[in-house]
C-alpha cells in the first residue's frame, strides 16, 4: 500500500508557511507519576497571525508513545472538524513524520500511520 506523503516535519524553530497554507505546531506532555498528558496546538497563518488554538488534558495514558498518538489524532480530527484543508504540520514526534514518510522502514507504527492517514486524507479540497 501506498501513502502519500503530508506536509508534516519536526523543526526546533517557528518558519512561515507559504501563502495560502496555515501551520498547525503541535505540542505534547505527558506525565508518568500519574499518567496524564496535556497536549495543545496553535494555528497561524503566513503572517505569524494567531487563527486558532486548543489545549486538552487526557488521563489514563501508559506511556509517552500514546499519548503522542492522542495528541495527533485529537490535532488532525481538530483541523477537520474546523474544515481546514491546506495545514502544514510541526511536531516534536519524529517518528510520526519518519512513518508517514517511510512507511514501510517503519512497520511497527503501521496501523497508527492508517489511522492518522485516514483522518489526514479527510483535509483534502
Amino acid at each position: 500500500m501506498e501513502i502519500p506523503k503530508h506536509k508534516i516535519w519536526v523543526k526546533k524553530r517557528w518558519t512561515r508557511p507559504p501563502d495560502p497554507w496555515l501551520k498547525c505546531n503541535i505540542g505534547v506532555d505527558w506525565s508518568k507519576g500519574n499518567n496524564r498528558m496535556g497536549a495543545s496546538w496553535i494555528l497561524r497563518n503566513s503572517d505569524g497571525h494567531v487563527l486558532l488554538h486548543s489545549r486538552r488534558g487526557f488521563s489514563d495514558i501508559c506511556s509517552i508513545e500514546e499519548a503522542k498518538i492522542q495528541a495527533h489524532l485529537w490535532v488532525f480530527e481538530s483541523m477537520v472538524a474546523h474544515k481546514l484543508t491546506k495545514v502544514l504540520f510541526a511536531t516534536c514526534a519524529a517518528e510520526f513524520v519518519n512513518a508517514l514518510n517511510r512507511f514501510q522502514a517503519w512497520p511497527s507504527f503501521t496501523w497508527h500511520v492508517v489511522e492518522f492517514q485516514l483522518i489526514l486524507n479527510r483535509m483534502k479540497d
